[in-house]
């Protein structure tokens, strides 16, 4: 993907910006558990980690929720849990610097974001 758009901007911007440009494209949840109160959706990811606590997704479910709450430090821990548990998991780099991004971690998030990168570089995100 050698002309994808992508590709042309991590040439000319620099990757702090094309951080927020990746997280302003990324939705975030969706479907019923948006409309579910912040303590209803957290609750619903710890009852998933409780029954399947050798499980990544939950905690990324959780990491997500606590994303969208604005607790970037809880959402970052769950990311790194995750990540303890199933570390192949590409995506984790991203998420992470989504997070980043949001708490105005700039320089931690281009570094998360060029790990990323780095594994997956035809990633449309």
């Amino acid at each position: 993907m050698l002309g994808s758009p992508l590709v042309a901007a991590r040439s000319t911007v620099p990757a702090a910006l094309l951080a927020v440009a990746l997280l302003a494209v990324c939705s975030l949840p969706s479907g019923a558990r948006a409309h579910a109160t912040f303590n209803e959706r957290v609750e619903a990811a710890a009852e998933q980690i409780s029954i399947a606590p050798g499980m990544a997704q939950p905690y990324l479910q959780r990491a997500g929720v606590y994303h969208a709450h604005g607790d970037w430090d809880a959402a970052l821990a769950d990311i790194e849990q995750a990540r303890r548990i199933e570390p192949a998991l590409a995506d984790l780099g991203f998420l992470r610097g989504r997070i980043l991004v949001s708490a105005g971690r700039f320089a931690d998030a281009e570094a998360a974001l060029t790990r990323y990168l780095a594994l997956r570089p035809d990633d449309p995100r």
